[in-house]
Parts: structure tokens; sequence; C-alpha cells
């Protein structure tokens, strides 16, 4: 399957950095407004934007407030709603979307009354954690750097869901390096990826260690990006 003029293709011959790319679901119970970013710009619609200057966040009912003093803002931000990242990311949008339709035999755009896409993960979040969407998925490492950071507010986001872990990144060779350079080339490339074990060496990727990997590691990604349009 290797394509000598592609050389970052994942249907190719190399190892794959242990990235473990789990991603997570966040949930807020707050209320904001949906933005999308990234990809193409989708169909237009007629919006009504309807600020508050005068409501106190702290005397609504989504802010936990023990009175009905706004139960047409709680109806609203009670409804489902999921935002990926990018539209062509692979632990922002791919690997979750396939996840959810492992889960729950469906995309999530026949389950769930508003899906968007963020532009990336950093975005998810805050987007979770404003309330404009209810849920999200983004990488974890995103998330645990993030909290290390004391960026995130766990009174109005949490984790609620982590997917298994599956491999992402990936370093890959030229399918005629053994043609160019002589037989077992290729291979010799691997075993040295595969050996790199200092810690400051590994950091510059980042990653905590290379693991092999073939083609089949990479399937649900591809039969998720077909099923979504993708890839042809």
């Amino acid at each position: 399957p290797e394509d000598p003029g592609s050389s970052g293709s994942a249907r190719a011959r190399g190892a794959a950095a242990d990235s473990a790319g789990a991603t997570v679901a966040v949930v807020a119970a707050s209320l904001g407004l949906a933005s999308c970013g990234g990809g193409e710009p989708g169909p237009r619609h007629n919006v009504l934007l309807v600020t508050l200057d005068t409501t106190r966040a702290d005397h609504l009912g989504l802010y936990g407030y023990f009175r009905d003093t706004s139960p047409r803002l709680d109806a609203f931000a009670e409804q489902p709603s999921f935002t990926f990242g990018s539209k062509g990311s692979t632990s922002g949008r791919l690997m979750p979307e396939y996840y959810f339709r492992e889960r729950f035999g469906a995309p999530p755009q026949e389950l769930i009354d508003k899906v968007g896409f963020s532009g990336d993960h950093s975005r998810t979040l805050s987007l979770v954690e404003s309330g404009a969407y209810a849920t999200g998925a983004l990488n974890y490492q995103v998330w645990d750097q993030a909290l290390a950071d004391g960026d995130i507010d766990t009174d109005k986001v949490r984790v609620i869901w982590e997917t298994p872990a599956y491999p992402d990144y990936h370093w890959t060779v030229r399918g005629d390096l053994d043609q160019r350079f002589g037989d077992g080339f290729s291979q010799r490339v691997t075993e040295v990826l595969l050996a790199i074990d200092d810690p400051e060496l590994l950091e510059a990727f980042p990653r905590s260690a290379f693991v092999p990997a073939d083609n089949d590691d990479y399937q649900a990604i591809e039969d998720t990006a077909e099923s979504i349009g993708l890839l042809d």
C-alpha cells in the first residue's frame, strides 16, 4: 500500500508515536452563544441575537439559583448540543465520531439537536465551559495541560467519558526507500525510532515513546473519514 509519492500517508510503512490519543467529553451547565469554525462555510441562516445586560448570572436557574427565575433560558441551555474541534482532526472529530457511532449506532447529527465544530481543542473547551455547548470532545492532553495551568473552572466543566486509546500521530517513509538505499533500509529506520528512550529527545516530539504500527491500526480513522465524506 506504500505510495512512493506520498510520505505523509497513513497507508505507508513506519512507526507510530505512543500518543494514546484518547479524547474526553466535557459538560457544563451554563448558557452562551453557539460558535462554529474551521472547514468550508455551511449554509447561511437568519440569526436573532438577544443580549441581556441587567440579568445577574447568579440569579439564573441554569447557574444553580434556587428560584425559578429563568425557565425559558433554562430550557434553552438544557437542549442537547455537542461540539467537535476541527472537521478533519483525528482526535477532535474522526475518532470521537467513530466511538460515538459505535456506542449509539448513529452519527451525532441524528441524535443531538445542535452539533458544531469549534475549530480546535482549546476552543472546544472554552465553548463547553461557557455553556455555548453542553458537551464536546477534545484531546485529553489539551485537557490535562489546561487543568495543570489552572485554566479550567471545574465547577463549570468536567470530564464525563474517555475513549479507549488509539494510534494517532504516525511517522512514515516513502515506499521506494529500499530500492534507493538497499534492502532493509526502511526497517532500520523503524528500529531507530522505536529504540529512542532519551526523555529529553522524546520531549521534543513530545512523546513518551514510539510503538510499532501498521495500516490496520488506522482503519477506524479511514472508515470514519469515508462515512462523513472526507474521503472518497
